[in-house]
């Protein structure tokens, strides 16, 4: 049965029951349901319009924005906040597959620490072994977290050698901290004196190099970027030049392990 069917019905039913109980009274039934039915149509007519208006703001919003309240006001129409949508970006966990293996080491070296670690927010990370880092130093992006994946190895042996892998969220985030440690405009600060050196890794989208002495031996740092990861190699023996040929080789072999990583 349709609903004017229905309705028709109903105020024919209504029609005779008051007029056996009013005997005939003044009573327009007609009118009546006439009357109820305009009222449904302008009940439904105001459920869709409040239905479209909710889905016209949702679909408004703009890419990059979150709908943050909705609301009835008194007047009965719909109201709602947009605020920046907060983006979190977390950088992929750095695999250990490109660590050194004992046949790319110098001979008797012996794996003495690897450690894998997690920090959030804008950093300063210990992005090379000799490096002191206090923590946090700036504030991060509004409605953006980089978090900078880390891993560390260390060998000992006549020669010691540390490698540190930093992944960051992004290829800029990567290449803001290389700049960062090598304008000095970090919240780090070196554990002895660096001398910066003019030099590039082969495959290395950003390098940056240092030497120094620490307890009488000689200590070669060299940083290398590719896309959003970072490894820092440091290299510590008796010999200054051994110690530079052996961080070119290894950062230029990590170049390529980097280059690998999915």
């Amino acid at each position: 049965m349709t609903e004017q069917g229905a309705d028709d019905e109903l105020a024919a039913r209504l029609d005779v029951a008051l007029h056996e109980r009013l005997h005939e009274s003044s009573v327009d039934v007609g009118a009546l349901a006439a009357g109820s039915r305009r009222r449904s149509r302008r009940l439904r007519s105001q459920r869709l319009g409040a239905a479209v208006g909710a889905l016209a703001v949702l679909i408004a919003v703009p890419v990059g924005w979150q709908l943050a309240t909705v609301e009835k006001s008194p007047t009965g129409d719909l109201g709602a906040v947009l605020l920046p949508k907060q983006e979190q970006r977390a950088a992929a966990e750095v695999p250990d597959s490109v660590g050194f293996t004992e046949s790319e080491l110098p001979p008797g070296s012996t794996l003495t620490g690897a450690a894998a670690g997690a920090s959030s927010g804008s950093v300063d990370p210990e992005l090379i072994d000799g490096l002191s880092c206090a923590g946090p130093t700036g504030t991060a992006e509004p409605g953006v977290t980089d978090n900078a994946q880390q891993r560390e190895w260390r060998w000992s042996g006549e020669t010691e050698v540390s490698l540190t892998v930093t992944r960051w969220a992004s290829t800029d985030a990567a290449s803001d901290a290389i700049t960062t440690l090598a304008t000095n405009t970090s919240g780090c600060t070196w554990n002895d004196p660096v001398e910066e050196l003019s030099h590039e890794v082969s495959g290395s989208q950003q390098t940056w190099a240092s030497t120094s002495a620490a307890d009488g031996r000689s200590v070669v740092r060299m940083l290398v970027r590719v896309d959003e990861l970072v490894a820092g190699v440091q290299i510590a023996g008796d010999d200054a030049e051994a110690a530079a040929e052996l961080a070119d080789s290894l950062a230029t072999l990590e170049v390529e392990k980097l280059r690998q990583v999915d």
